[in-house]
């Protein structure tokens, strides 16, 4: 309850990048996709104020106690828990204000802006691809982080309330992401192609 809530909307997102980050706002406004701006403003927040991001369909199941980390990323693909590699999250995020991961974040984006050919490639060019290939570039580099395993923030969506209950029940899950992928070009024959498993 003591926190501050902000639910940013686009033009505060573009004033904001305009007055704080007037270098970066000409990459920025030129991503070829809305969602590229909404991907990489998450990684600016965390840059210039610090505190906890979350997309609309995250949903907080309990407190979870922040204090004691400089940054918190979550796996969303994680090998301890059988996948074929590992990945960070960029729907939940908390970190110290001005942290150097994202310096970095906006660094690659400045030194390699992306431009995407299609809706998927938004994921690698500046989602959860971007995020996952600054950190494990150099590991090492960033003090004070803590990688959260998958079931901790990103547990596989889950499919009616008994498989929910566990969750709860187990004590390990502070919140899930329900993917609702509103940002996904669904009109397209790109989309179905793929949601219908065609070649």
């Amino acid at each position: 309850p003591d926190w501050e809530h902000i639910l940013w909307t686009d033009q505060m997102m573009d004033d904001h990048v305009q007055k704080r980050h007037p270098d970066f706002h000409p990459i920025y406004a030129g991503f070829n996709r809305h969602i590229m701006r909404v991907d990489v403003f998450r990684y600016l927040l965390m840059m210039d104020f610090g505190g906890v991001y979350c997309d609309l369909d995250f949903e907080f199941l309990r407190p979870f106690d922040f204090s004691r980390h400089e940054l918190v990323l979550s796996k969303e693909r994680d090998t301890d828990y059988g996948d074929d590699f590992n990945a960070l999250a960029n729907y939940f995020l908390a970190s110290s204000r001005g942290h150097e991961f994202w310096i970095d974040c906006k660094n690659e984006l400045k030194n390699n802006p992306p431009i995407t050919e299609t809706y998927l490639d938004v994921v690698e060019a500046t989602g959860p691809g971007l995020v996952t290939r600054v950190y494990y570039a150099d590991p090492k580099k960033y003090e004070g982080i803590s990688l959260t395993p998958r079931p901790v923030f990103s547990p596989y969506r889950t499919h009616g309330k008994n498989e929910r209950k566990h969750y709860l029940n187990a004590g390990v899950t502070f919140g899930f992401h329900i993917g609702a992928g509103t940002w996904k070009e669904r009109g397209t024959w790109l989309y179905w192609k793929r949601k219908l498993g065609l070649s």
